[in-house]
């Protein structure tokens, strides 16, 4: 039976991996207020998280099992349908939450009331354990303060789940699963609030940055993952989730930040100041990192 009271549900996907899961419970239960539930989707792990999970003694924790495995995408849908706070905070099992991280985002909701809203991270990279603070911005945003700038930066950040927040009304299933295979549901979801969004500049959670992997999907299969960000993008202007000047910007961005890939489906119906930017934007990267190799070899070269 789910917390009707609760504000946040924090709600984490999992399979096979009941160490991390461990560690992602005992961040967030840490926090004394019952104003709170953790919602765990098992996918039919073959491992001991079942065990993990009713080892917490503690009645805000929920625990549901996928009798079959059904792929990562698809168990993002469940554990938000088996969701029943007000708002729903998204973790994936290996991550953190921050101390006092709960506090700011009830601050937040209290103050801004947003629809959705995604939160600055620390990642760490798996293989160098190395980190850093990812945040487009140093500025918190809100409806007050919101640019369509702004707005498609956010929902660029949305490609990665943790750190998503979003009234839970806000979940439109028939068109999340639309994109079961198109890799970013967060993104759709992002995407469905329009420029009704905001975001906090503060890290709320510690991110383990997968370098082998996403979600099964070796992320060398840039293309793939491309293809599936794009299908989302066309999808929201299709189904008038966006309006044309957020999604104009939205394939701005796309194109000069994974410049790569193929960005041609986005490009297609671009008013041309748009494409001016993006083509200037990328000389000027261009020759950023040509100016960078260079002053690079010579540094090498005299020995500093």
């Amino acid at each position: 039976m789910g917390n009707e009271k609760a504000i946040i549900s924090f709600c984490i996907p999992t399979y096979n991996r009941s160490a991390l899961l461990k560690k992602c419970i005992e961040s967030i239960i840490g926090y004394q207020e019952n104003d709170i539930e953790i919602v765990i989707q098992d996918n039919c792990s073959p491992d001991d998280t079942a065990q993990v999970a009713s080892s917490f003694k503690d009645s805000r924790i929920k625990y549901f099992r996928n009798e079959v495995n059904v792929g990562p995408i698809v168990n993002f849908s469940k554990v938000i349908e088996s969701a029943s706070g007000k708002y729903v905070y998204l973790l994936t099992d290996d991550d953190m939450l921050i101390a006092g991280a709960i506090d700011n985002l009830k601050n937040y909701i209290g103050k801004h009331q947003p629809l959705v809203f995604k939160t600055a991270l620390i990642m760490l990279l798996e293989k160098s354990l190395t980190s850093s603070v990812y945040s487009f911005s140093k500025t918190d945003f809100y409806k007050e303060n919101m640019t369509v700038n702004a707005a498609a930066h956010i929902f660029l950040s949305s490609h990665i789940y943790t750190g998503l927040c979003f009234d839970r009304n806000l979940y439109q299933p028939e068109f999340i699963r639309k994109h079961d295979t198109d890799w970013y549901p967060s993104m759709a979801l992002m995407g469905c609030a329009g420029m009704d969004c905001g975001y906090i500049s503060f890290p709320t959670a510690i991110h383990l940055w997968e370098n082998e992997t996403f979600w099964g999907i070796s992320p060398d299969k840039s293309d793939e993952l491309n293809r599936g960000r794009i299908a989302i993008i066309r999808s929201l202007n299709d189904n008038k989730k966006i309006d044309d000047a957020l999604y104009y910007e939205i394939c701005k961005l796309h194109a000069i930040r994974f410049a790569k890939n193929d960005q041609e489906e986005l490009k297609k119906g671009l008013p041309a100041k748009y494409l001016s930017e993006i083509k200037r934007t990328l000389f000027k990267q261009n020759l950023s990192d040509k100016t960078r190799a260079v002053v690079n070899t010579i540094r090498k070269t005299i020995g500093i």
